[in-house]
């Protein structure tokens, strides 16, 4: 009996402690905190593991976020090697590149000149001008003069400056083939024709693997922007890039169908050469077996009668 009440004195003890706790104002928050943790101890393992925890995580994003760093400075040295590959192979005897750049000086000059003379109208509309302005002035007349004389030098890039690159060589006459002479005049016009076709072919490719160069800068400097958003030399390389392609693009279609219809005029001659000179040799070789009968003929006369004058002669003999 005794050890029944203790039990109800020592639970009705507990249940009044939060109670005593809470009206006790010299009670802080830290010691009733500390008190809570103390209690819940037994059953906050899961807890204190997790708050152990943290530095673990922590360093664990840390080794994440430098292996990311990592990977991304790779992926940007990769792509940064591929471009300087592309540019050395952009910039070895490229007569392409060579005309642009000529092209893209006559522009500049055009563009400079034009805001020269606006600047020379609006000083000459002043009427009176200072010392400094008249100096200003004929600075700028020597310069617009300087410009004229620089866009003479230019003209031909005024318009379509890759015109003549484009354009095929004209293709002469083919020989009529009349007799078998003329045969050797046809397989040397034949050969001129291939070996200009040849040339032609060749800049049409070497327009095509700059556009296609060009075409992968572009994707290494798009990728290059996603990797370093920021970087302003990669945005700059990459409207260069595009400025090229805005002229080179162009040039390519006109040319493929330049090529195209430049090979199919090349082919048919081609075809006409190869069946007139088969017809040619075809002619030839009658001929030729005609007169080889009549010879093989000849002689076996010629073979009979001197048989037929010895079988005489050897007859009366």
């Amino acid at each position: 009996m005794t050890a029944g009440l203790r039990s109800l004195f020592s639970l009705f003890l507990l249940m009044l402690l939060p109670l005593a706790v809470l009206a006790d104002e010299n009670t802080t928050s830290s010691s009733y905190l500390d008190q809570v943790k103390g209690y819940l101890t037994s059953g906050s393992t899961e807890k204190v593991n997790t708050s152990e925890d943290k530095p673990n995580r922590n360093e664990r994003l840390v080794q994440e976020n430098q292996a990311k760093k990592a990977e991304r400075e790779k992926v940007t040295q990769l792509l940064l090697n591929r471009k300087e590959q592309l540019d050395k192979a952009l910039q070895n005897n490229n007569i392409w590149a060579k005309i642009y750049s000529n092209y893209n000086t006559y522009l500049h000059l055009k563009d400079r000149q034009e805001k020269v003379e606006n600047k020379i109208t609006l000083l000459e509309k002043e009427g009176m001008l200072t010392e400094s302005e008249k100096k200003e002035l004929q600075g700028y007349q020597e310069e617009e003069r300087t410009i004229v004389g620089k866009l003479q030098l230019l003209q031909e890039y005024k318009k379509n400056p890759f015109r003549e690159l484009m354009k095929p060589a004209p293709i002469e006459e083919a020989p009529t083939l009349g007799n078998p002479i003329a045969i050797i005049s046809a397989l040397s016009f034949k050969k001129k024709l291939l070996s200009q076709q040849e040339e032609y072919n060749a800049r049409y490719l070497s327009l095509k693997q700059i556009v296609d160069k060009f075409q992968e800068e572009r994707k290494i400097l798009e990728e290059l922007l996603k990797l370093n958003p920021d970087n302003t030399r990669y945005q700059a390389s990459l409207e260069s890039v595009n400025r090229r392609l805005k002229t080179y693009e162009p040039v390519l279609e006109i040319f493929e169908t330049t090529k195209n219809v430049y090979t199919k005029k090349v082919d048919e001659i081609k075809l006409k050469l190869r069946n007139d000179i088969k017809k040619e040799m075809e002619k030839t070789a009658t001929i030729g077996g005609i007169l080889l009968f009549f010879f093989a003929l000849f002689l076996l006369g010629k073979f009979l009668a001197h048989r037929y004058m010895a079988n005489n002669d050897r007859f009366y003999m």
